[in-house]
């Protein structure tokens, strides 16, 4: 059984494109009712592709499911959709990537994927415009909290575990992904630093 890997796409561009793509998102997600195939392989279908070139391509490797297609948005001169899947062990960013160049002239897309069964933490939105978060921290006492920059992270870390994060273990995480950090005896936590 696969490791579940949440995984987000938002594609931006041209509108009419952008219309188009959702469009087959839409499509995808009701004919894979019908095929019982991933959604994600019919979002390949509906573009035109066989199946054979499918097996072929950075799809064949992984297999996902659209869970949410959000409605378009308008950011600037871009319109932008946003998708949410659910897809086996890894983000799918080669496939789409591969997708978006093949049949649309204006779009590309950022993603933002975490994993953390298998260390995966991805966000290639480099300027922020669509996803923001940077860190995490995972505390087996308290779960789970993002940010958006180092800063609100420090803020965070030492109004909930009075501990003064410095500088050089944050630079530690950047570089490696991950740092555990003990704030008292017997008491540690992680931070995980996105990748792009």
């Amino acid at each position: 059984m696969p490791n579940w890997c949440s995984f987000d796409a938002c594609v931006y561009g041209n509108k009419r494109e952008v219309e188009a793509f959702r469009n087959c998102c839409l499509q995808a997600i009701e004919s894979s009712k019908q095929t019982k195939n991933w959604n994600t392989f019919e979002l390949c279908i509906h573009h035109g592709l066989t199946p054979e070139e499918i097996r072929s391509s950075s799809f064949s490797y992984v297999g996902g499911e659209i869970d949410e297609v959000q409605e378009i948005g308008e950011d600037g001169d871009d319109s932008y959709v946003m998708i949410n899947m659910t897809t086996r062990w890894s983000p799918m960013i080669d496939g789409f990537n591969s997708l978006l160049s093949r049949f649309y002239t204006s779009l590309k897309a950022v993603y933002f994927a975490e994993e953390p069964g298998m260390c995966i933490y991805i966000n290639t939105d480099k300027e922020g415009r669509f996803f923001n978060v940077r860190y995490v921290i995972e505390d087996y006492d308290f779960g789970g909290e993002w940010f958006d920059s180092a800063s609100e992270l420090k803020d965070y870390v030492k109004s909930k575990y009075n501990y003064d994060l410095t500088d050089e273990e944050i630079s530690k995480a950047d570089k490696q992904l991950d740092v555990e950090v003990k704030y008292e005896k017997g008491k540690s936590f992680l931070i995980y630093a996105y990748r792009s």
